[in-house]
């Protein structure tokens, strides 16, 4: 439906920036994170002996008096989480970190570098069930974010028939998904972005998660939308945002 309000979906591009397509291993959000405890070989060594994956607990992430794990950088507060990734298609949504490197200030963050990187917030994009596959997005789920009903998800088509720019199949922009990442972590252009007009949808979205208000076009486009779904797609009632 997006292809009926959007004169162009997909254009070809070089490297990152906002909008840019890109491939990233994407973590899995736990619902009890799973840690992996550390066993030092005796209470004044600084190595590990033994390693055990349990769920986090109450125990975790407080001062118990240890010694840090030197080969692991692991300190006397501080966890291993471990989690499920998997390489998907994600979209740049900020970038490009302010950065000063005049001396004085160079100086005073000397050794810390993550104040000033290139980290970048990507949003996952997660399939649609088909044929090949019954995991993805159901089809009456679809047509609802096809229509913005959701604002936490975003529908992106294959292919933009203007253009003639595609991605390999469909997908859902997870919104409420965001993480951090920089080029450095596995990431992959796809030398493709997500033009301006579907980018300030999204864009508009987001605000509203953020507690902005709601965007005149996102209003607009829901209404035209909503009337295009499918009688059995159409909700009632009127879905409300949870807190």
């Amino acid at each position: 439906m997006i292809e009926n309000i959007c004169n162009r979906i997909y254009e070809e591009c070089k490297g990152y920036g906002i909008g840019h397509l890109v491939w990233s291993p994407v973590p899995q959000l736990e619902e009890v994170p799973r840690v992996l405890d550390v066993e030092r070989a005796s209470s004044e060594d600084h190595y590990a002996s033994k390693f055990q994956i349990v769920q986090m607990g109450a125990r975790h992430f407080k001062d118990r008096e240890k010694l840090p794990v030197k080969l692991l950088s692991l300190g006397n507060t501080e966890e291993l989480l471990i989690s499920k990734a998997k390489k998907r298609p994600c979209i740049i949504l900020a970038g490009g970190n302010t950065e000063f490197t005049d001396s004085p200030l160079v100086k005073e963050i000397r050794g810390r570098r993550h104040f000033q990187d290139r980290s970048m917030i990507l949003a996952p994009i997660y399939g649609t069930a088909g044929e090949d596959t019954q995991s993805g997005f159901p089809p009456i789920m679809t047509a609802r974010i096809q229509a913005f009903l959701y604002n936490q998800f975003f529908f992106l088509p294959r292919r933009c028939p203007n253009t003639g720019v595609s991605i390999a199949k469909e997908g859902i922009v997870r919104l409420d998904r965001l993480f951090a990442a920089t080029p450095t972590r596995g990431l992959e252009p796809m030398n493709k972005k997500v033009a301006e007009e579907p980018m300030l949808l999204i864009l508009a979205i987001l605000r509203e998660r953020f507690g902005g208000a709601e965007d005149e076009n996102l209003r607009v486009a829901r209404e035209i939308l909503l009337e295009a779904l499918p009688p059995e797609a159409r909700p009632s009632p009127t879905p409300k945002a949870k807190a």
